[in-house]
């Protein structure tokens, strides 16, 4: 029994993690001559502050799972916990979602954390993301909106459609989740405690809303007057690439949206171009991001082992 949790720890860990960036460079390659086209264009001084903004993005998320740990009560130091989730939420990029919930739990095995309470925290986690990233995504609903002739009755119109999305969500959550119902049962009913995961969740998207729009000013000029609506619709976006759980990470779903909403600002390949460099970018920061934790985690280990010798 002990080889083969040491022979699946092993195919867990570095061999699926060559894969898994396998995966994320075939991505950036399939999408690099749409990206390279752009490059001539592009003000790299934004691209580069957009891809710094989405590496806060990603260290404010890793807080928050730092965080349900807490209060779940495992005293995790938060460099190591940062590098465990950034190497563990690399393996998503594997076709199947299925990969990347295995390898977290194989990540946190060493720390005694029962599958039954890991499960209990991803949907805790998945519920945080949902629910901030709607509130996040409120501007956003309304710049889509603001298009129309007749603003007063689309802005009603557009959080009708809203609310009834939702309601079907929540009711197909019924039928294939109870966990995940329960778990969005428990985090509202306890606030309180989790009330500190929400807020650094909201800051996380503030940070991500922001990075996008740093790399779509990179491409196409953007008014900085419509830094939060902006920002808000690129929040929005994610939103519905998650809850098509049907295509893994949104991919297709959220450039579709993100495309179909800067054509009101710009011409339709401009911001299709937007839409794909904008989760290349994403991808080549989350990379830069899993490096930089390693980097720092393994520093402080050894400085460690020097003090004890």
């Amino acid at each position: 029994m002990g080889k083969i949790k040491l022979l699946l720890r092993f195919i867990l860990g570095l061999p699926l993690t060559i894969f898994a960036l396998y995966f994320v460079f075939r991505f950036i390659s399939a999408y690099w001559p749409q990206v390279s086209r752009q490059i001539e264009h592009i003000n790299y001084l934004l691209f580069v502050l957009g891809l710094i903004v989405f590496s806060i993005f990603f260290l404010f998320r890793c807080i928050v799972w730092d965080k349900l740990l807490e209060i779940e009560g495992y005293d995790v130091p938060l460099l190591q916990s940062i590098y465990i989730l950034s190497l563990a939420e690399i393996k998503r990029y594997i076709p199947g979602n299925f990969v990347g919930l295995v390898s977290r739990l194989n990540s946190y095995n060493h720390l005694k954390i029962s599958i039954s309470k890991l499960l209990k925290m991803v949907v805790y986690e998945s519920t945080i993301f949902f629910l901030t990233s709607l509130i996040i995504s409120i501007p956003g609903v309304f710049y889509l909106a603001n298009f129309s002739e007749n603003t007063i009755k689309t802005y009603l119109s557009t959080i009708g459609i809203i609310l009834l999305f939702l309601f079907m969500l929540i009711i197909i959550l019924i039928f294939i989740s109870k966990q995940f119902l329960r778990g969005t049962k428990d985090v509202l009913q306890h606030m309180h405690k989790y009330k500190p995961t929400f807020i650094y969740m909201v800051i996380s998207w503030c940070f991500y809303g922001l990075g996008n729009f740093l790399i779509a000013a990179s491409i196409n000029h953007v008014s900085p007057m419509d830094i939060i609506s902006i920002s808000s619709f690129f929040v929005l976006a994610w939103v519905v690439g998650y809850v098509v759980i049907i295509a893994p990470l949104g991919l297709g779903v959220r450039e579709a949206f993100v495309t179909y909403g800067l054509a009101f600002l710009m011409p339709i390949g401009i911001a299709a171009s937007i839409a794909v460099i904008t989760r290349v970018a994403m991808v080549i920061s989350e990379l830069i991001f899993l490096a930089g934790s390693y980097l720092i985690y393994k520093s402080t280990i050894d400085k460690k082992k020097k003090l004890k010798s």
